[in-house]
């Protein structure tokens, strides 16, 4: 079996086959003799070494190019995509922690309503007090409905919708914690009037004690004063 480089080898006298070619072609070509002895000067081994150093050059450069752009590319991608996992990692932070319409924490709702007693307070107020999307349906419904046909407060709303106002939303405002709040001042009143009454009470038996010490005092003052006179009346017969 012949061995593949031998299959694919040039004959023995190709490049002189070449030469000739190209000598006797240029008459019949047309060809200035000056142009077929360049053609016929022409030296393949030297052309080949330059086409060898010009194909590492294209390929040395080719993969460095592709290797610096696929470098690029895939860091804009993967920052890309990095800032929209924090993004939405913020986003759902945001929303498991804080209420959506209050904006307060969810733990703060959650103590206050346990101090009211309600430990579902809080699941009844992000279903049915504050619920999202019944705001959005009633900023909805304000902005659909004809002008002439809105009350009083559904137009201030819709005016502070259209200015982009969100003073109407209960920003930072809850009744579970206000309730809360005012169950806690309401205690801490009770308690203050507790001590009161405690003080009142204290102070009035120091009082009545002073009293009855005083009273002790000026009956004993009074009776050592008696015996004094006694003895000196005795002394005087």
């Amino acid at each position: 079996m012949t061995p593949l480089s031998e299959s694919f080898a040039l004959p023995k006298d190709y490049y002189g086959q070449v030469r000739r070619l190209a000598t006797s072609g240029a008459g019949a070509s047309g060809v200035p003799a000056s142009s077929a002895t360049s053609n016929a000067d022409w030296d393949p081994e030297g052309d080949s070494a330059i086409s060898v150093s010009r194909g590492l050059f294209e390929m040395f450069f080719f993969i460095l190019i592709t290797i610096l752009m696929l470098s690029m590319v895939s860091g804009i991608i993967i920052d890309t995509f990095g800032s929209i996992r924090d993004t939405n990692l913020q986003r759902q932070t945001q929303l498991s922690n804080f209420d959506f319409i209050s904006g307060l924490p969810v733990e703060d709702i959650k103590k206050s309503a346990r101090r009211l007693g309600a430990p579902k307070g809080y699941q009844d107020h992000a279903a049915n007090r504050q619920y999202m999307w019944d705001y959005s349906s009633f900023i909805y419904y304000v902005q659909t409905k004809k002008t002439m046909d809105l009350t009083g407060p559904e137009s201030t709303v819709k005016t502070l919708v259209e200015r982009k106002d969100h003073r109407w939303i209960p920003s930072s405002r809850c009744m579970l914690s206000e309730r809360a709040e005012a169950q806690d001042v309401e205690a801490e009143e009770d308690e203050q009037r507790a001590w009161d009454k405690v003080e009142a009470r204290v102070i009035a038996t120091i009082e009545r004690s002073n009293e009855k010490l005083a009273k002790i005092l000026r009956e004993q003052l009074q009776h050592s004063r008696g015996q004094g006179r006694g003895e000196e009346e005795r002394d005087l017969l």
